[in-house]
């Protein structure tokens, strides 16, 4: 299959790091775990109720 001269460049693109990235300087840590909200399944309820609503109406 013969490529074409976007999917050539498009292969060919080298992204350039910002210089403070590209030296190291900077490391990911690893934080603390996350955790849900007390009140997750009222903000679900809340939300699948109002998309319900929402479909009804259109």
């Amino acid at each position: 299959m013969t490529k074409s001269a976007l999917q050539i460049a498009r292969a060919a693109y080298q992204p350039k790091l910002p210089k403070v990235l590209a030296s190291g300087a900077v490391k990911a840590v690893a934080g603390a775990a996350l955790h849900l909200l007390p009140d997750t399944d009222a903000v679900v309820g809340f939300v699948s109720e109002y998309i319900f609503c929402f479909c009804e109406k259109h």
